[in-house]
């Protein structure tokens, strides 16, 4: 670092987060999930600059760290920097404004420990950018084996595309590390930590014979190294009764392909047929061509240079056998570099509609019944590209896919990343976004849905528009006590900034005294038209205080908000009531922010802390989550009701909320779930954004009768919902119930060591 402008910073511990530690070994203790140190110094100016951090700590995980900082002008924007124990982390930030204030947040598990440097150098345009891609070919597993060419290309391709420059494509790209480097050191041994219980972890599917099962392998001037691991995978099946079908799309090795192929035993040989077309055709004419090819009444899809789990044909076998009205089955996957390292599992949910119609989510492994494969006519070439993503769209109109599109949650398909695959960069083939967006497109038509289609956030993610064809009357309830400041800001933003007009407010007083509270209630009648003040003078029982508004509703649609909640985008009520007026639809919930900024609810996930727990807690507002999982709409089985939009006839068919077993916890949870029992879809939504001034009405639960009260009504929700909090289907059985990050679940929390008794009996992991 020599030569470099260095800054060494003091640290200055938030009170009541971060004390002295006792032990002699570390300087601090927290047992706060977020404690906070202030940074002391004078400002920052614009340029590049690269912190230098080392934290030792003992005793729990430093999991997430953020720098904040803020600017002159107040604006507050948070940096990942993911902490190892005692080894320096270091990261580049460009800063373009002047910086007043610098807050370091090692978002930790309760522990002790230590921050041995926080240092910042001030670093020139090209040290800046040469640190950046060095981090890129070094440590990311995406430009592992590229030369420094390859990279700094596939980023001025990817930039061109985007409309960037290549200074913010490189700089996105180095930041998308630190999000996923975590995640990827953290698989790595969890893969490690897996053999141990590989024969003893968790309980095998019984092998079971459905017949031949065709893997289906369209060719194209392919890698013949990485077509011959493509074929091994195959050929090491623990399914036996498979078939392996390659079609070569016009490639100008064909030569090679044949003696790659004749170099196998003839054991194999006799079960792999081969065809070459004279003319390219594209991916979808060849794939037909495959599937014509194939034996089996089923087939799995497998790229030409990707790998197959050595079980993943046995593990389709055993689901195929298990449900015969299943149509189509999908796997987890994650990716492998050209060396075999694996990364960046992908851990799905169960069939989820509004996240496949956000982007393409279940990808591989994809197995397929030939027959319906045939009923829809195959492949479409005109959607070459997302042919796969345009054929699951045009099966969901002859099929039921709540019951005939199985999710098997194991990692059985291994994604390639080479140079210009969307696994090494997602906008590496712009045309693939496009001809997605086409398919949707040509779904929404017809099925005649009243929706349009525009590009996502991202590369091969989308936003469907749902329209209102109409506009329902919609009952605001707003439940509320001495807390006049707070209601008076829910207000004030709910009618100047709510686009949405066609409402009424019903407040309902929760007996209060203050006489502030009680004067601006008064006023509200005379200042709103739309306003109106029901008393409920018993005490507090959140479900049976809205239970009693929703008597009093007009309106067709019902939205439960807290008085703490604040409007932030004035499009959120008019984007939860187009979600909620669909048949299918049940509660939609939106995305809501702690006042910082920070994500204090993006859904609801089952299991976590013993019950529920908010999904990616604590995230930054901007990032994108697990798989944009916070950008992208979605299906989740609960939804909190600090903002829930329903529509009334729904919320009578269940019943409103539970008043007698769950007064003030988890009753938007049980709520949800009674209507997902009716058949309808929970949906959240990122583009519904509110702040949630969180529990200022209701206080902590300090006192010994709401702790008992607390105990009473988790003692329920594990009772009324024994197994359905263990299993999720918006989550994953291999992801963490210990936190609300998406982080891997420990290998020996997934089974019981006794193999009769596996933990999760319906679940297979990975």
């Amino acid at each position: 670092m020599q030569g470099l402008l260095k800054r060494e910073w003091r640290l200055s511990p938030l009170v009541n987060q971060v004390v002295p530690s006792k032990t002699e070994r570390f300087d601090w203790e927290t047992k706060s999930k977020s404690p906070l140190f202030n940074v002391v110094e004078g400002d920052i100016k614009p340029g590049w600059h690269l912190f230098d951090i080392v934290v030792n700590y003992a005793g729990g995980r430093l999991e997430r760290a953020y720098i904040e900082l803020v600017d002159d002008s107040g604006v507050a924007k948070r940096y990942i920097i993911p902490i190892r124990n005692g080894r320096p982390i270091r990261r580049v930030i460009w800063i373009s404004s002047y910086i007043k204030a610098v807050k370091f947040y090692p978002l930790v598990s309760p522990c002790h420990f230590s921050v041995g440097r926080f240092d910042v150098y001030r670093l020139p345009a090209l040290a800046a950018k040469y640190i950046m891609l060095l981090k890129l070919k070094k440590d990311a597993m995406v430009c592992k084996g590229c030369s420094y060419p390859q990279i700094i290309r596939t980023i001025r391709h990817c930039a061109t595309e985007e409309h960037l420059t290549f200074s913010e494509r490189l700089q996105e790209l180095y930041s998308l590390w630190f999000v996923r480097s975590r995640s990827s050191l953290d698989y790595a041994n969890w893969l490690k930590s897996m053999k141990k219980y590989r024969n003893k972890g968790w309980r095998r599917s019984e092998q079971a014979n459905v017949g031949v099962i065709s893997v289906i392998m369209p060719t194209y001037h392919s890698n013949i190294a990485l077509l011959e691991k493509a074929i091994d995978s195959v050929t090491r099946q623990t399914y036996s009764d498979w078939q392996l079908c390659i079609v070569d799309d016009a490639s100008t090795n064909k030569q090679q392909i044949q003696q790659l192929i004749a170099a196998y035993p003839p054991k194999f040989r006799q079960r792999i047929d081969v065809a070459y077309l004279e003319q390219n055709q594209g991916i979808s004419a060849t794939t037909n061509h495959a599937v014509k090819l194939a034996r089996g009444q089923w087939f799995a899809l497998l790229d030409h240079d990707d790998e197959l789990h050595q079980d993943a044909l046995s593990e389709m076998a055993a689901v195929i056998a298990t449900n015969p009205d299943v149509q189509i089955i999908y796997s987890d996957e994650d990716k492998m570099d050209e060396s075999g390292v694996r990364f960046e599992p992908h851990f799905k949910s169960d069939w989820n509609y509004d996240l496949f119609l956000s982007h393409n989510y279940i990808s591989h492994l994809l197995t397929c019944k030939k027959s319906l494969f045939e009923s829809v006519g195959g492949l479409d070439s005109k959607v070459d590209g997302a042919q796969d993503y345009d054929f699951v769209l045009r099966c969901l109109s002859v099929i039921e896919p709540a019951s005939q599109i199985k999710h098997i949650p194991r990692v059985l398909y291994h994604w390639r990343t080479v140079e210009g695959s969307t696994a090494l960069n997602e906008c590496s083939k712009a045309g693939t976004h496009k001809a997605g967006l086409l398919a949707l497109e040509r779904y929404i038509q017809r099925e005649q849905l009243p929706a349009s289609v525009e590009d996502g956030v991202a590369p091969h993610c989308y936003r469907v528009n749902w329209q209102l064809t109409s506009s329902p009357l919609v009952s605001v309830i707003i439940p509320t006590r001495d807390n006049h400041e707070m209601l008076e800001r829910c207000l004030t933003s709910l009618f100047s900034k709510t686009a949405y007009k066609q409402i009424e407010v019903l407040i309902v007083n929760n007996g209060s005294t203050c006489a502030k509270t009680l004067k601006y209630l008064n006023s509200l009648q005379h200042k709103h038209a739309a306003v109106q003040i029901l008393e409920y003078n018993k005490p507090f029982n959140y479900s049976a205080i809205n239970n009693y508004a929703a008597t009093f509703a007009r309106g067709e649609v019902l939205a439960l908000l807290n008085d703490d909640v604040e409007v932030i985008e004035g499009n959120w009520l008019n984007e939860m009531v187009s979600l909620a007026i669909r048949p299918k639809t049940g509660c939609v919930g939106a995305k809501l922010l702690y006042s910082d900024g920070r994500i204090q609810h993006a859904g609801v996930i089952l299991g976590i802390g013993g019950v529920a727990g908010h999904s990616h807690k604590y995230f930054d507002e901007d990032e994108p989550g697990y798989f944009r999982r916070l950008q992208l709409r979605q299906n989740l089985s609960a939804v909190t009701a600090a903002c829930l939009v329903v529509r009334k006839s729904v919320y009578e068919k269940a019943g409103g909320l539970d008043a007698d077993n769950l007064s003030v916890a988890f009753n938007d949870v049980d709520f949800c779930l009674r209507i997902r029992e009716l058949g309808y879809q929970n949906t959240w939504s990122p583009y519904a954004l509110l702040y949630h001034h969180e529990s200022f009405t209701r206080g902590a639960d300090d006192s010994k009768l709401k702790r008992a009260r607390f105990a009473q009504e988790v003692s329920y929700m594990q009772k009324r919902w024994e197994g359905t909090l263990l299993d999720d289907p918006a989550y994953n059985v291999n992801l963490s119930l210990e936190d609300e990050s998406f982080s891997l679940r420990a290998p020996e929390l997934l089974v019981h060591l006794d193999e009769s008794k596996p933990l999760v009996p319906s679940r297979k992991v990975s």
